[in-house]
């Protein structure tokens, strides 16, 4: 039986890997962000998701991306200062952005004091792995997204299967924040977390710092994960734009929202397979 599309949308850490996992048991099928290399669709596991993300990495790239150019180089799912308001434009040079060893910010005693920054011991940023050679160096570049032409073709695309498709999920933490150019119609599961254990989590994923004021020097910013630069964002005014997005896409979307808490719920399990007609 075919299905109609559906896309999880939440804020980072509210357990929407888990919520795209169940969706993929009905018979779906994960859809994602197009030109990608042969990395598997589903990413890694790690000690804060050990049974994967259930993310396409090229649609997490292309999210960057797209919130960057809409939004301002300096934003990202991480911080969304601003980002229920007036929209600011891009302002790397030629709309282009990547990850080089130019433009990734390394502290110089980030790897002998891996705990003080990240939190854990190991590189949870990833910024060892965007030099010469790594996994994540010209990222963009590879999954065809390095330019603001090339990212609004890429997502004009992942918008046409969304809408053109059939039996497709798609999830990233980044697709609650461009909500407002998804395409009309868009089924949406929205996840909800509690907001103190959402930001308990989120500090334990990105940085001890986060929603703090104690920048690192010379920096400016309380977590580098992943190169995007955080700057201070009270956990207040984060929770308030993830709740302008929780509401902008229950007026905007045939949607069904459930909280992370009850996801193991007989009531919740009923609830999501009649939105999802099964």
């Amino acid at each position: 039986m075919l299905n109609p599309n559906v896309l999880v949308l939440s804020a980072p850490r509210s357990g929407s890997s888990a919520l795209a996992e169940t969706i993929l048991s009905y018979g779906y099928r994960l859809g994602g962000g197009g030109n990608r290399p042969a990395e598997s669709i589903v990413q890694n596991s790690y000690e804060f998701n050990p049974k994967g993300y259930f993310e396409d990495v090229g649609l997490s790239l292309l999210c960057d991306q797209i919130i960057r150019f809409r939004y301002g180089s300096r934003n990202s799912f991480l911080h969304t200062v601003g980002m229920d308001g007036e929209k600011t434009s891009f302002d790397a040079k030629d709309g282009h952005f990547d990850l080089t060893d130019g433009s990734v910010e390394i502290p110089t005693d980030y790897f002998e004091n891996l705990e003080k920054y990240t939190g854990v011991n190991w590189d949870s940023w990833g910024l060892g792995r965007m030099g010469l050679g790594g996994k994540w160096h010209q990222a963009y570049s590879r999954y065809g997204c390095a330019s603001q032409q090339q990212s609004d073709e890429l997502w004009a695309k992942f918008c046409s299967i969304i809408i053109g498709s059939e039996s497709v999920v798609a999830k990233d933490p980044r697709l609650l924040f461009l909500a407002p150019w998804l395409p009309a119609g868009t089924r949406v599961v929205l996840l909800s977390r509690e907001k103190n254990a959402l930001a308990q989590s989120m500090k334990r994923h990105y940085g001890p710092r986060l929603f703090s004021q104690e920048t690192y020097s010379p920096f400016g910013w309380v977590s580098n994960h992943f190169n995007y630069r955080v700057a201070e964002q009270t956990e207040e005014n984060y929770m308030g734009i993830r709740d302008y997005f929780h509401n902008y896409v229950l007026d905007s979307f045939p949607s069904i929202q459930i909280s992370t808490e009850s996801l193991a719920d007989k009531v919740t399990e009923r609830r999501l397979k009649s939105f999802l007609n099964r």
